[in-house]
């Protein structure tokens, strides 16, 4: 940078200065640090995402881009810091992270374990914290630039995730130390957040008895079946390798289905109680995402406004699942094949019960 200097010039005692000595600053730009969901699944999302809508099972892809000025003197140290909550599992494969720098008109393709490191710790229902670290790659910074890196990598929503607007929620820090000095605040990125809704089923019969071990079969709004994976607690969780769309009320009567992208969804009932008649027509549940950015959501059932409830794995999470109560009532059910005796008895009976009502009818008119 340009600069004036007012001659003669003097010392602090009134000595004029003959040699003037002009150093570079140690910093020579800005950091920066961004953090977008780039896509969910195969879905590419819009550019700069920083929320996203996700089923359980789904893949998240990341990308976090930062400039860290390098000094004369170069750097000591250069890590970048994700932490991810529990209901997010790291990818720490191989091929699930690549990571480029981008100087002077060329892009370079850093190798993991040779040019950086990468340390998840926690996990296992807990959050994770992420840290890559470019120790073995400061030699190769270029003094007196803006180094410019871009970083991609992949987290998959897990069965700890929170349903509703608290969201699952994805934080980035830049950690530098230029070379003999203390080193700097750490730089923070903006957070980023994954939405996923569900669906708690309660089923009962007369006198709200509730009904254990009803079946139903859940679809999306094209009719394509929705594969799920049971859990724990009676928990089902759509999942990309669940082979099959049944679900099945519990020892309470109820299914509690997680994770659900917005969107249409119907259950058909399959199978219910000896004695109960099933569903005529399928439930068909639509949850609408009012915002993108808190995650807000409302609900409808067979066309009728619900208000959704909160999540059971945080109870400050609000608009997070539809609260449904599936009623069946006992009605006649004619005799499957196979029944033909009983079949002949019950329709005889229908029978007499007809003629004895037709005698009955026609004795009070001939006693008149």
């Amino acid at each position: 940078r340009p600069f004036f200097v007012a001659l003669p010039f003097t010392d602090a005692n009134g000595n004029e200065v003959t040699d003037i000595y002009a150093y570079p600053k140690n910093s020579t730009g800005t950091v920066d640090i961004t953090k977008e969901i780039s896509k969910v699944g195969e879905t590419s999302q819009d550019d700069n995402t920083t929320e996203a809508n996700a089923n359980i099972g789904d893949v998240i892809t990341y990308e976090v881009t930062f400039d860290v000025p390098v000094p004369e003197n170069g750097l000591a140290e250069l890590k970048v810091v994700d932490k991810m909550d529990k209901g997010l599992t790291f990818d720490n494969g191989d091929e699930a992270i690549t990571i480029s720098r981008t100087t002077t008109g060329h892009t370079d393709t850093l190798e993991k374990n040779t040019d950086y490191t990468v340390t998840p710790a926690g996990g296992n229902g807990v959050a994770t914290t992420i840290t890559i670290d470019f120790a073995n790659y400061l030699d190769e910074l270029t003094a007196n630039s803006t180094e410019s890196f871009t970083i991609t990598y992949r987290a998959t929503l897990n069965s700890n995730a929170v349903l509703g607007q608290v969201a699952n929620k994805n934080s980035v820090e830049l950690q530098w130390t230029n070379q003999g000095e203390p080193a700097h605040e750490p730089e923070p990125g903006n957070e980023t957040k994954v939405f996923t809704y569900g669906i708690d089923l309660l089923k009962t019969g007369e006198e709200n008895a509730v009904l254990a071990n009803v079946e139903f079969e859940l679809t999306d709004g094209t009719g394509a079946p929705v594969n799920v994976a049971k859990g724990d607690n009676s928990y089902y969780t759509p999942d990309k390798i669940g082979s099959s769309n049944k679900v099945v009320t519990d020892s309470e009567g109820k299914i509690n289905i997680r994770g659900l992208v917005p969107g249409t969804y119907t259950l058909t009932e399959t199978k219910t109680h000896t004695g109960y008649v099933l569903l005529k027509n399928p439930v068909t549940i639509v949850i609408k995402q009012e915002s993108a950015e808190t995650g807000a959501a409302t609900a409808t059932v067979n066309g009728k406004a619900v208000t959704m409830e909160k999540d059971e794995l945080n109870k400050s999470s609000l608009t997070a699942k539809v609260p449904l109560n599936v009623v069946n009532s006992k009605g006649f059910d004619l005799p499957q094949t196979g029944a033909a005796g009983t079949a002949i008895f019950a329709i005889a009976g229908i029978v007499l019960v007809a003629v004895a009502g037709a005698l009955l009818i026609f004795r009070r008119k001939a006693q008149k």
